[in-house]
């Protein structure tokens, strides 16, 4: 099954780990993206990623796809809390989330006014608008094709520099309060906070995931 885009390129789908077949949702699609394309893809990626890592403008909290930067800091944060914590005959409570169809679901509209509040303009601007504007998909099964569907939201997975537009996406979430912590790696993210009173954590992790559930809808 291929899914074909209005411009010069075509998006295989790659079954997904232990998913029906039967299932469309169990199908993860892929941009096959031209030469050309992705050079330019680079580029852009590569100077908005310097501009943005220079002046401070990522999240400090944020891990994923960012240089010397890792999972195992996230986790390292995590497990040093929690051992100190025991060591103090206290608990730590800490909630992991993990959104789905993360870069599918990104709102263009919703990108593109994030990135002019950051202060991002001129060409690397006008490329990405253009890169996520007028896009179309088809699904093509033998020798049948679908009808042609206007993408109003999503980035192409597999493409360069769609990770670090998901960084940025996600780049103005709600920072944590009242002790609570913090890690996030690309989509995913996890909040945490140690303490001797269960109630009082679970109250206090509560109201904040309740704020990251108003961030992400």
């Amino acid at each position: 099954m291929m899914l074909l885009p209005a411009a010069a390129e075509m998006t295989a789908v790659v079954l997904k780990a232990d998913r029906s077949a039967s299932d469309v949702a169990s199908y993860r699609p892929i941009a096959l993206t031209s030469t050309l394309c992705k050079v330019m893809e680079r580029m852009a990626a590569k100077r908005l990623r310097w501009w943005l890592e220079s002046n401070q403008h990522l999240n400090k909290f944020q891990c994923g796809f960012r240089q010397r930067r890792s999972m195992i800091n996230q986790i390292m944060r995590l497990g040093d809390d929690a051992h100190k914590a025991i060591n103090n005959k206290q608990y730590t409570l800490a909630v992991m989330l993990d959104l789905e169809k993360a870069f599918d679901l990104v709102w263009h509209r919703g990108l593109i006014f994030k990135m002019r509040r950051m202060g991002i303009s001129g060409n690397i601007l006008n490329f990405i608008t253009d890169f996520l504007s007028n896009r179309s998909i088809q699904v093509h099964i033998g020798t049948g094709v679908s009808n042609s569907y206007e993408l109003q939201n999503g980035t192409p997975q597999g493409s360069i520099i769609s990770p670090l537009l998901i960084l940025l996406m996600v780049d103005d979430i709600d920072e944590p309060e009242h002790g609570t912590k913090l890690s996030l790696f690309a989509d995913d993210s996890a909040a945490w906070k140690s303490g001797s009173n269960v109630a009082a954590l679970t109250k206090d992790i509560q109201q904040y995931r309740n704020r990251l559930t108003m961030f992400f809808e």
